[in-house]
């Protein structure tokens, strides 16, 4: 849980610089959507899950790599899928708090799309 959280922040960092860095306005607010969108999401998440399992460790230093917000954001959220289960532990509530946070990545993705 501890990666996840760290990669969420990663991406939430990494969209407000392409935010800033864009000439696009469909790309600006579509990434301003998600990092403002995602750090309740990703809040909520590890809150509940500490409630649920205890503290966390301290999260692991990541590093994103590309320039492409739909690129790098399509990896993370599919990374997201491909861990549910496992980051889930089986409690459906957290496995439910893990879809909502994809759900903003996809989302975005659609929002960029429509440049």
């Amino acid at each position: 849980m501890e990666e996840l959280i760290a990669r969420v922040f990663a991406a939430r960092s990494f969209a407000h610089e392409r935010h800033l860095l864009t000439y696009s306005f469909a790309e600006h607010a579509a990434l301003e959507g998600f990092y403002t969108a995602i750090v309740d999401k990703a809040d909520e998440l590890a809150e509940v899950y500490q409630g649920m399992f205890g503290p966390m460790i301290p999260f692991p230093a990541v590093k994103l790599s590309g320039t492409d917000a739909a690129s790098v954001l399509r990896l993370e959220a599919n990374w997201i899928k491909g861990k549910r289960a496992e980051l889930s532990k089986g409690e459906e509530t957290i496995g439910a708090l893990i879809d909502e946070l994809a759900a903003v990545y996809f989302q975005t993705l659609d929002r960029l799309r429509r440049k």
